[in-house]
């Protein structure tokens, strides 16, 4: 019953991956989330690259925005829950895959 949005970036004039892109999210009920696109938070380890963030009961979000780590803020408006977002720097948008939902 819980929906969830995961952002996945690709950089262009940044780096490959867009790591150290700050990803924000407005939810319906106007509170936001950040989280930041990371490779590692310690020696020999390895964070994964999507960011996910949990929407609870909303199915969607009012907005989602990608501050690149050249400072370019990059705002995608609203999207559907339950899905990862592929975003190419400069672009925009070029993915949105549905997740699988498993019944228990």
């Amino acid at each position: 019953t819980n929906h969830s949005l995961r952002v996945r970036t690709v950089g262009a004039t940044s780096n490959r991956d867009g790591i150290g892109a700050r990803v924000d999210v407005t939810r319906i009920d106007g509170s936001k989330a950040w989280a930041l696109v990371k490779s590692g938070s310690s020696y020999l380890s390895q964070s994964e690259l999507p960011v996910t963030f949990g929407l609870g009961t909303a199915s969607k979000v009012q907005g989602v925005s990608i501050t690149w780590p050249d400072g370019k803020v990059q705002p995608l408006g609203p999207q559907d829950a339950d899905r990862t977002l592929v975003v190419r720097e400069g672009v925009g948008i070029v993915s949105r895959r549905p997740f699988a939902r498993r019944s228990r």
